[in-house]
C-alpha cells in the first residue's frame, strides 16, 4: 500500500493535514493569498452592484426587466446558492488559513460547485469596469496552486528523509 504522504492525489484535506511550520514561506503565501481573498470579495461585490449604473440606459432597462421576469423561486434558489458559496468559501478560507484539513475540503468544495452551477445561470450583462472583480478568480487559482505545492513540498521533503 502507498504512503499517504507520497500521494499527491489524495485529496484537498490531506494537504494540510499536518500543519506546516509557520516560518513555512509557502504558508506565508497561503496566508497572503487568502488575506488578499478576503479584501478582494467586498471589492468585487461592490463592483458588480455599482458597475450596472454605469451601463447604458437601454442596457440598465434590460438588466431590470431580465430581474422582473425571474420567477421569485428562482430567484430565491439562486440567492440561497450565492449565500451557501459565500458562507463555504469563507469558513473553508478560514480552515486553510489556520491549516485545517477541514477547510481545504470545504473551500475546494464551494469553489468547485460555484463554477460548475455558474453556467446554469443564464446570461449576465455587466459594465466593463465590473470585470476587475473577476480579479477574485485569479486570488483563487493562486491559493489553489500555493496549496498543491505545499503538498509536493512535504511530498518530496518526506521522500529525502526516507
Amino acid at each position: 500500500m502507498p504512503d499517504q504522504n507520497h500521494n499527491l492525489y489524495a485529496g484537498p484535506g490531506a494537504i494540510v493535514e499536518d500543519a506546516p511550520d509557520p516560518a513555512d514561506p509557502l504558508r506565508k503565501a497561503l496566508r497572503f493569498g487568502i488575506v488578499v481573498w478576503w479584501i478582494s470579495l467586498p471589492f468585487s461585490i461592490i463592483l458588480a452592484t455599482v458597475s450596472d449604473s454605469l451601463l447604458p440606459e437601454e442596457l440598465q432597462g434590460y438588466v431590470e426587466a431580465q430581474m422582473l421576469a425571474d420567477s421569485s423561486a428562482t430567484s430565491l434558489f439562486w440567492l440561497a446558492f450565492v449565500l451557501l458559496f459565500l458562507l463555504g468559501s469563507v469558513v473553508g478560507s478560514l480552515g486553510l488559513y489556520f491549516a485545517k484539513p477541514w477547510g481545504a475540503w470545504l473551500f475546494f468544495s464551494a469553489q468547485a460547485l460555484s463554477y460548475t452551477v455558474a453556467p446554469f445561470g443564464g446570461p449576465y450583462i455587466e459594465h466593463g469596469i465590473g470585470t476587475l472583480g473577476d480579479i477574485e478568480v485569479i486570488i483563487v487559482g493562486y491559493i489553489i496552486g500555493v496549496v498543491y505545492c505545499m503538498r509536493m513540498s512535504r511530498s518530496e521533503r518526506d521522500s529525502q528523509a526516507a
